[in-house]
């Protein structure tokens, strides 16, 4: 669509700006209904991944929540009730929380293994990271008892790696 924009306004010989691309977007838009629904969604989808990317990064629930909004009309096209019976439950459960548990669930939304504040993990990327390390001290196709992970585990958390 952007591309469509620099290409018409070299045309013409002007130079393609944001401020202009907005103005013709809006007179487009008026008058091409097919092309101001794609550009609707195109826009509304990426800035869901955008927001949801930097939600995870930066442990911001309220960006997270944005961005599980969006693009939930994606699996709604397609019927999946499964993921509206997560959606509602999540929301009706976040609703009903006391106060004192929705903070903390708002400030642990996401974790940090290296301290920095913009590199947040969701909780499962955490632990198959961990998991990951573990099986490196694991031969492959032998199935391990619990007494060798605890300690693989400990070894590992007394070397500090």
């Amino acid at each position: 669509m952007v591309l469509s924009f620099v290409r018409y306004m070299r045309k013409q010989g002007e130079m393609p700006t944001p401020d202009k691309y907005l103005l013709s977007y809006k007179e487009f838009m008026s008058s091409n209904q097919r092309w101001a629904y794609l550009h609707l969604q195109v826009f509304r989808f990426s800035q869901a991944i955008i927001n949801l990317r930097i939600g995870v990064r930066r442990n911001n629930s309220c960006l997270l929540q944005s961005a599980k909004f969006h693009p939930k009309e994606l699996f709604y096209g397609r019927s999946h009730p499964h993921y509206r019976k997560y959606e509602l439950f999540e929301t009706l459960q976040y609703h009903f929380m006391p106060d004192e548990v929705k903070n903390i669930w708002n400030n642990n939304t996401t974790f940090t293994v290296s301290g920095h504040n913009s590199k947040g993990q969701d909780l499962d990327f955490l632990l198959e990271e961990k998991n990951r390390a573990v099986k490196q001290f694991i031969h492959s196709g032998s199935i391990p008892s619990n007494e060798t992970r605890d300690d693989i585990c400990s070894i590992r958390q007394s070397m500090s790696i």
